[in-house]
């Protein structure tokens, strides 16, 4: 069995966080337990272009390249504080997107069995449509 698990965009730490950030330590903590049973991929966000792949105590940290959603979020800013929606910022569709369309792609080829998913639920339906073909489960826990 092979489950991912897919962090915020702004999580950038591989092993044990190094900022106070409870879904990034519970899935820390959760991912190197589940090792024993099966193969763990963890993806985080990164402040380069460039991605990267590392192992740390036997769990697989895909390092998804974030910078893209940082601008965009950085333009969003000023009009959502301009036109003030009914809901927040982080749950527009466009929100992290480009994060998620990267992972999304990425778990095609990674043939997961379950994919859990912790943040921005206004994102869930682009993993669905873009994962189908790996016959995945998804597990929302939280709407960020």
């Amino acid at each position: 069995m092979r489950v991912a698990f897919i962090n915020q965009p702004w999580v950038d730490s591989i092993g044990e966080p190094k900022s106070i950030d409870s879904m990034a330590l519970w899935t820390y903590e959760v991912a190197r337990r589940l090792t024993e049973h099966c193969d763990v991929v963890v993806y985080i966000g990164r402040k380069r272009f460039s991605r990267r792949v590392e192992t740390f105590e036997r769990v697989e940290y895909r390092c998804i390249p974030s910078l893209l959603d940082r601008a965009i979020g950085k333009l969003l800013r000023p009009f959502s504080q301009l036109f003030p929606a009914r809901r927040p910022l982080a749950s527009a569709s466009v929100y992290a997107f480009p994060y998620a369309v990267q992972i999304a792609l990425d778990l095609r080829k990674q043939h997961c069995d379950i994919v859990h998913i912790h943040f921005f639920l206004n994102l869930y339906p682009s993993f669905e449509r873009l994962i189908l073909v790996s016959k995945s489960f998804y597990i929302p826990m939280m709407n960020g």
